[in-house]
């Protein structure tokens, strides 16, 4: 399991294989998300899973009018077509929803639980040879209630990407833990 820790890796959309991912294994891994711990058990997370060629389609058009509609000045086309393109690039997107329980915790504990939902996603991604990147694009983060469907004092946080990888991903050099570790 450490060993597993050690290799996940964020790879973004158009690094993914065109390979689909079935339903059942999507199932699996928010099993897998849903089993991340929460204070009070207040399990805060909900998942929107954009699975279908035209459900990523779809996204990608949204977010490239919410991008489009939130700038004061015109967006260049390149990066509107790259707004609009990456969900479709990916075998799956998943908005990451949260739901925060204000009157038992303090909404960075349901941060903090939500993200620890979808770091056991990504574990049990990576675990099946899947790929991730979590992306926290404003134009869905923002003003996304209608097209994601959510619920009052909901909040997007964000959109988890999911992919076979298209090459080996790179190590990374992290810091050592003895710089992040004071030992009493």
């Amino acid at each position: 399991m450490i060993e597993l820790l050690h290799q996940r890796r964020s790879l973004r959309p158009g690094e993914y294989t065109d390979q689909p991912i079935e339903r059942d294994l999507l199932e699996r891994l928010f099993a897998a998300a849903n089993a991340a711990p929460s204070h009070k058990r207040t399990y805060p997370w909900r998942f929107v899973a954009f699975h279908s060629p035209h459900s990523r389609e779809q996204l990608g058009e949204y977010l490239a009018e919410r991008e489009r509609a939130a700038s004061d000045r015109p967006v260049p086309e390149i990066k509107l077509r790259k707004t609009r393109e990456r969900p479709s690039s990916a075998a799956a997107a998943v908005a990451v929803v949260m739901r925060p329980d204000l009157d038992k915790l303090p909404e960075w504990e349901e941060v903090a639980a939500t993200a620890a939902a979808v770091q056991n996603l990504w574990l049990a991604a990576t675990a099946e040879g899947l790929a991730g990147y979590w992306s926290t694009p404003g134009a869905l983060t923002a003003g996304a209630e209608h097209f994601l469907g959510l619920r009052p004092n909901e909040k997007c946080l964000g959109v988890f990407y999911l992919g076979y990888p298209a090459h080996e991903p790179a190590d990374i050099e992290r810091p050592g833990v003895g710089e992040k570790v004071e030992w009493r």
